[in-house]
């Protein structure tokens, strides 16, 4: 996937000894392939999702105390994941007949909720500010989709607020 970590000499790719790779197509794979120690967003969507969970998480942290700037980057993180639900990436490559030549490994949208999300839930689910806040972003992604984490997620919410009622 992009954005992992790689051992020097860990294989990246398989390609079949018997094929025949067409100059442009193997063009096109090696395109895709971008290889540096460097976390840049123009590279790899991921770093920008995962600077938003760790903006969001650092700031319910007791020496910084700011749930709004939690509640800022959780939107923006909603925002970006309704558009990954509208948009998920092109994870093939094709010959113009349709058969698959590269299939690429791209984080689903589940695996993204977990990995954004519920850290920030986790570690502020305490906070009435970020219950509000979770509450009313999850609520708006559900728009878009009706996915089981969201779901799952929002029935968390609603009963940790139901919890800290007097």
């Amino acid at each position: 996937k992009p954005g992992t970590f790689l051992l020097v000499k860990t294989p990246l790719l398989m390609v079949d000894k018997d094929a025949e790779l067409p100059v442009v197509l193997l063009d096109h794979i090696l395109s895709t392939i971008y290889i540096s120690k460097e976390e840049l967003i123009e590279h790899n969507y991921f770093y920008g999702f995962r600077q938003l969970t760790e903006v969001a998480v650092k700031a319910l942290s007791p020496g910084i105390n700011d749930p709004g700037t939690t509640v800022e980057s959780l939107k923006a993180l909603v925002e970006l994941l309704a558009f990954r639900i509208e948009n998920p990436p092109a994870t093939n490559i094709a010959r113009k007949a349709g058969n698959i030549r590269l299939v690429t490994q791209m984080d689903t949208f589940d695996e993204l909720f977990r990995i954004c999300i519920l850290p920030i839930w986790d570690y502020g689910k305490n906070n009435r500010l970020l219950q509000i806040g979770m509450k009313n972003s999850l609520n708006e992604l559900t728009r878009d989709s009706n996915n089981t984490c969201i779901i799952n997620l929002i029935q968390a919410v609603n009963d940790e607020m139901i919890k800290g009622e007097f």
